[in-house]
């Protein structure tokens, strides 16, 4: 079965890949095998859609992984998924999330959802290393901080996604995919 160290290692294995530098690698990730890589790398803030690309990449189990994408829905379908793996934690409610987990940050009432990856576990002072897309020319890029918050705009920490309940049917993880 795949671990959450699996999903660390896939997100750091994308680390700077953009529209400029290994975007074919990129393009494939997020196209999961069933959109055009060449269409679908140029979503721009493609934070969700790395997400749903590492999620197949490390054999997350759900349908919506191998349905072409629909523009728009990345952050509904993170969010789907996690529900129906029963992996949704609120935060703070449910204490902070672990190295593997998806962040959901978001403002109520606005469109500002932003996911991204947590590398490590956080320290007492909630900092820890993350990764994800959403940047500029859709570069996968990391930052060490105050994992309770993102900023450009600042929004707060509302969801994670448990990597452990996220993993629970995934077949033995295979590099060679």
């Amino acid at each position: 079965m795949a671990t959450p160290n699996d999903i660390v290692e896939i997100v750091k294995s994308y680390l700077l890949d953009s529209l400029i530098h290994n975007k074919d690698d990129l393009a494939e990730l997020v196209a999961r095998g069933v959109d055009d890589p060449n269409q679908i790398v140029q979503v721009h803030t493609n934070c969700g859609l790395f997400a749903l690309g590492v999620w197949c990449l490390v054999g997350v189990q759900h349908d919506l992984l191998k349905t072409k994408y629909i523009n728009g829905q990345a952050i509904a379908w993170v969010r789907k998924i996690a529900l129906a793996k029963n992996a949704l934690r609120t935060y703070p409610k449910d204490g902070l999330p672990v190295a593997g987990s998806l962040m959901h940050y978001y403002t109520p009432g606005s469109n500002d959802n932003h996911v991204e990856f947590l590398l490590e576990n956080p320290n007492d002072k909630h900092v820890a290393l993350h990764a994800g897309g959403g940047r500029d020319k859709n570069e996968i890029g990391s930052g060490t901080s105050d994992i309770t918050w993102s900023w450009q705009p600042s929004r707060r920490l509302k969801e994670w996604i448990d990597p452990v309940a996220l993993l629970v049917d995934s077949p033995d993880f295979d590099w060679n995919k």
